[in-house]
């Protein structure tokens, strides 16, 4: 059959599906004749934009719905007897952050364990007639605990004095419950410098309301339930120590839930659990708004996060099976009183008065860093495409020589665009592979992103749409692979970069021994490798849309609207709502002058864990404050090695008694030399001691009465074991010290005489918690975004610094 006009070109041909298709030329067999007029095969613009607005809008929507939805708090009517309250629980929050700080050895931890055994009392008071409540109060006079990994290694964590609470409620008619007991435990103390709202008040409120309602109807139990409210956490994990070596009850118990806070707010989820699964497992049965994040757990366990929880005593000591709840909102101000993006995490410290500028503004990151990594990945990728596209043309030319070049040149783009796709199936097996090789939990979310879109690929492209030519990828294929991987990971990628940007706060952990940028870098390097991977799919359908134009000029807009803000400080790094952490010291230093007399160094430390120059602070303060590099000082525990100091007017607010002595009662060289030390910390039930394991074999550690740490067992860090020392009131601050030198010394002695190494054999320090008058002026005057941060390691806001050397 002839056809009159004009020949008919390839895109007028009716295609097998039935259809005309002007620019699609997916439809013809191999040996169809075609004219050179055939256009380019293009998809539209608005399409793929609105795919990109539904991923962006739909990953926050995700990530509220999993954490910040919350349930409507309820009053104490709403819940009745044996409901929760909400509302109750936050009277004993307020209750207790009104005392203040109430860290160990303080009169306000003695009023906050007096508030927790009187609500204990009287849940023991209005409890079911059928349920025994049992309320111990407990008294652990000395331990000393070690750890083996984590944040504590090659430390000892000695206490002493300290009080806990217990609260047991079990059936009495349940003979077999008092000795199948479930641990709930969090702490009461705090840090120095913060009330404990969040860390760990709120989770004190939690147990007290829990307890309250379960009293009502654990008639009907058949195992107990124990309650520790315990002190000395932020020291050390001491309670949770002193209670699992030292109470009667800590052998009845068969699974410890520990409750923590790494923010102040949030939704309460598991970043820990095991070794056993059955309790993760019974967990997701019966909660009513279960929350937990193995990609957390790999997080913590991998020691990214330097913290640790009571968890790890429950765990590692007692081998004992359970769960580890936190909430992790704002973690900036956590133990405070309140591609090409790898290109700008450089730049920031150089145009910014901060390295950090999006603190107090996360959003600011989706600019600075996402947008940047947007348009790095999309032109890497339309580079990748170009390659591709010009090799696949150079093989099907022989292939499909019958066809036009136009034609020919059409398909190689359709054939680039679905061998970029399937180039996602390859990134995300290699990450499959080598999670499952490192036993990474968090692995299960590469099967997610590999199987969904394979899984869409196979179905509607392969089996629902057999051609002999390819075709442009549908948009079905992409929502109907897409959509599952983002459902189950986009919550967690956001939340994973706000834990992120809120340990920026607290990232260098010696100030001034980490370059600025590194905070940057790291922040910049996940979102840049989470951008390439989860948008490897979507960007594989862009290069032959109308869509690359309004991509890359919607991300240069917001990329130069984020810079410009930094760069005018109109929103400023920090606020009195996420302040940075500094430290203020008092520092008395008598380090270096042993068997001398001379006028010890009094001076005013001022550093930050906080990464960036302290200039803008001091310039407000003022008080002669001189930041350098030049004076290293040296907290036993921690460097800093940028700071700011004053000597002006620190003579007053301690005195000479005050200072601790390292004294040598006896020193025999013989074989095996062994010598003698006398310790008195003066003033302070807090301290922390290291001891040179270079030439120290091993030593043992007594008070008056008995002996604290017994020989073997010790470990080492960078050369030193540290003892970190926490007590409350009536803590002794007399010590005997024997320490048994290495068998070659005499070598190691001299050896350091010929490097000229002013060696130490002891360092010292001890902290008191006051503040000296010239102290209190500099905290008075710290400018309103900056607060004072805590922690185990931090020295209060006295310190005396003194060392034994190795010649003495």
């Amino acid at each position: 059959m002839k056809m009159k006009g004009k020949p008919v070109s390839a895109s007028g041909m009716r295609n097998r599906e039935g259809g005309h298709k002007s620019s699609d030329v997916s439809g013809f067999d191999e040996g169809t004749q075609t004219s050179d007029t055939v256009r380019s095969p293009k998809r539209s613009a608005y399409v793929i934009l609105a795919l990109f607005v539904l991923v962006i809008n739909g990953s926050w929507a995700v990530h509220h719905y999993q954490f910040e939805s919350m349930p409507e708090p309820l009053t104490a009517d709403q819940a009745g007897k044996r409901g929760f309250s909400e509302e109750e629980a936050m009277k004993h929050v307020k209750a207790l952050t009104q005392l203040g700080p109430h860290p160990v050895g303080s009169d306000a931890l003695d009023r906050a364990i007096q508030y927790v055994l009187a609500a204990s009392e009287n849940i023991k008071k209005t409890a079911h007639w059928e349920v025994d409540v049992q309320v111990d109060f407990f008294h652990a006079s000395s331990g000393a605990n070690r750890m083996v990994s984590g944040l504590f290694k090659g430390k000892t964590l000695v206490y002493s004095d300290l009080n806990h609470i217990l609260l047991r409620i079990l059936p009495k008619y349940a003979s077999e419950a008092e000795e199948n007991a479930i641990l709930v435990s969090s702490h009461i103390d705090t840090v120095f410098s913060a009330e404990g709202a969040g860390d760990c008040s709120s989770c004190i409120a939690v147990m007290l309301e829990l307890a309250r309602g379960i009293s009502h109807w654990a008639h009907g139990f058949k195992s107990s339930i124990i309650f520790l409210f315990n002190t000395g956490e932020e020291e050390g994990l001491n309670g949770a120590h002193s209670f699992i070596t030292q109470h009667p009850w800590s052998d009845t118990v068969r699974l410890a839930i520990d409750l923590e806070a790494m923010g102040i707010g949030g939704k309460s989820g598991i970043f820990q659990a095991g070794p056993h699964p059955w309790a993760i497992e019974n967990f997701a049965k019966v909660a009513k708004y279960p929350s937990a994040q193995i990609v957390a757990q790999d997080l913590f366990s991998s020691g990214a996060i330097k913290s640790a929880t009571d968890f790890q005593v429950y765990k590692e000591l007692a081998g004992l099976s359970g769960l580890d709840f936190a909430y992790a909102d704002n973690t900036a101000v956590y133990h405070t009183k309140l591609s090409l993006s790898i290109l700008v995490a450089f730049i920031l410290p150089l145009i910014s008065s901060s390295p950090l500028p999006f603190i107090s503004s996360p959003w600011l990151v989706f600019g600075l860093f996402a947008a940047p990594a947007l348009l790095g990945a999309l032109t890497g990728q339309h580079l990748g495409y170009l390659v591709l596209q010009t090799y696949l043309l150079n093989v099907s030319s022989g292939r499909r020589g019958n066809l036009s070049p136009v034609i020919q040149a059409d398909l190689a783009k359709l054939d680039a665009e679905r061998w970029l796709f399937k180039g996602g199936f390859v990134q995300w097996l290699v990450l499959l592979m080598l999670g499952n090789y490192y036993k990474i939990g968090s692995s299960y979310l590469a099967l997610v992103w590999l199987v969904s879109p394979a899984f869409a690929f196979g179905l509607l492209e392969a089996t629902l749409s057999p051609v002999r030519l390819p075709k442009p990828l549908k948009t079905l294929t992409l929502l109907m692979g897409l959509s599952v991987p983002f459902l189950i990971s986009s919550g967690m990628f956001i939340r994973m970069a706000g834990t992120i940007i809120g340990i920026a706060v607290r990232f260098d952990r010696n100030p001034g021994s980490t370059p600025e940028w590194l905070g940057n870098v790291v922040l910049a390097i996940y979102i840049a490798v989470t951008i390439c991977l989860t948008m490897v799919y979507l960007l594989s359908c862009v290069h032959f849309s109308g869509a690359k134009t309004s991509i890359v000029l919607a991300t240069c807009i917001l990329f130069g609207l984020s810079l410009a803000a930094v760069l005018s400080g109109t929103i400023p790094p920090f606020t009195e709502d996420t302040a940075r952490a500094v430290n203020v010291v008092h520092v008395v230093d008598t380090t270096g002058i042993y068997g001398e007399n001379p006028e010890p160094s009094s001076y005013i430390s001022l550093f930050s864990t906080t990464p960036g120059k302290l200039t803008k602070e001091v310039e407000q303060i003022g008080e002669g404050f001189v930041c350098s590099r030049d004076t290293v000082i040296d907290f036993v525990t921690f460097s800093v090695k940028y700071g700011c100091y004053t000597k002006d007017g620190t003579r007053s607010g301690w005195s000479e008694s005050d200072i601790p002595t390292l004294h040598v009662e006896s020193d025999i060289k013989a074989d095996e030399r062994v010598t003698q030390i006398s310790i008195n910390t003066k003033v302070s039930t807090r301290w922390s001691l290291a001891i040179n394991t270079k030439e120290i074999e091993d030593f043992k550690l007594k008070d008056n009465s008995e002996e604290l740490v017994p020989l073997g067992g010790k470990s080492s860090a960078d050369g030193w074991h540290i003892i970190q020392f926490s007590g409350g009131k009536n803590a002794p601050k007399s010590f005997d010290m024997t320490l048994y030198w290495v068998k070659n010394y005499t070598k190691s002695m001299q050896e350091d005489e010929q490097r000229g190494d002013q060696h130490l054999l002891l360092k010292l320090r001890t902290d008191v918690d006051r503040l000296t008058p010239k102290a209190e002026r500099v905290v008075e005057k710290l400018p309103s975004w900056c607060s004072q941060f805590g922690k185990s390691t931090s020295p209060h806001t006295l310190a005396f610094l003194s060392s034994l050397p190795v010649n003495f």
